[in-house]
């Protein structure tokens, strides 16, 4: 899946509307590696793209938020990508 994240190295693995919880989303990103983790993220939440792009319409949305950290191997990614297919949203 291509997304515009790639160019702060965050892969988004997965993303869609949740199976329990009516109104959830979920979204899954892969990283380099840990350490790579927070620098991305804090490049991409400083960027232009992101706080005069979409911010404000999505953060307005979050009632809740989780962060859950999994470590996988390549195949364990792909195999999140292959098995999520039919929840994501049109």
């Amino acid at each position: 899946m291509s997304s515009p994240l790639r160019q702060w190295e965050t892969v988004v693995v997965a993303y869609g509307i949740s199976a329990q919880e009516e109104n959830g989303y979920f979204l899954i990103c892969a990283y380099k590696d840990q350490a790579g983790l927070q620098p991305s993220q804090d490049q991409f939440y400083a960027s232009e793209a992101w706080r005069s792009g979409p911010r404000e319409g999505i953060v307005a949305k979050i009632e809740t938020s989780l962060s859950t950290l999994v470590w996988l191997s390549a195949a364990g990614v792909q195999d999140l990508r292959t098995s999520n297919t039919g929840t994501q949203a049109a």
